[in-house]
């Protein structure tokens, strides 16, 4: 996309490389810790967001809403991410197949959701093994947050959801 600009000459060009900056700068230097504060991982997101809305050409293909009274509790990097990136991924496109992404953080409790239609796989994709990624993330929830989350994943009419809540202390 950066390239598509570069060479139209857009003056989205400047724009959607301060956002990658921003998303490899938090990838390089934030994300190698153990644990970052809330309010990191949530400037990761609207990153990564505001990319993919210059990709999708619409501000409204995505809506995020976040509220947050906690943005200081510190949380494992990157743990929201994936779930936004296979909505991208395996989402439906176009108008009326909006993703819709809910974070809340209190004093005890993380909320996470995302929403997204389901489109219909090709071929290739068909005859393809899954990924590896949602299992990748239900182990590293089990390992950092043992009895102490509950994700839950489900498709229905079409749309797949899926909702986590992670139990936190300030320790």
């Amino acid at each position: 996309n950066i390239n598509s600009f570069a060479t139209k000459k857009s003056e989205k060009t400047s724009y959607a490389i301060i956002k990658l900056s921003e998303i490899m700068r938090y990838m390089l230097y934030e994300a190698k810790e153990e644990k970052v504060l809330l309010e990191k991982e949530i400037k990761h997101i609207e990153n990564y967001l505001a990319l993919q809305k210059l990709r999708y050409k619409s501000d409204d293909f995505v809506s995020f809403y976040c509220n947050c009274n906690n943005t200081n509790v510190l949380v494992p990097p990157m743990l929201f991410i994936p779930f936004i990136e296979n909505a991208f991924k395996h989402g439906k496109k176009g108008a009326g197949n909006k993703i819709i992404i809910t974070l809340k953080a209190t004093k005890d409790i993380i909320h996470f959701e995302c929403i997204n239609k389901i489109r219909e796989l090709n071929e290739t994709e068909k005859s393809g093994s899954g990924g590896f990624g949602i299992e990748n993330i239900k182990r590293r929830l089990e390992l950092l947050f043992p009895e102490k989350h509950q994700l839950i994943s489900s498709i229905k009419n079409d749309e797949y959801s899926v909702n986590l809540t992670l139990s936190i202390n300030e320790n």
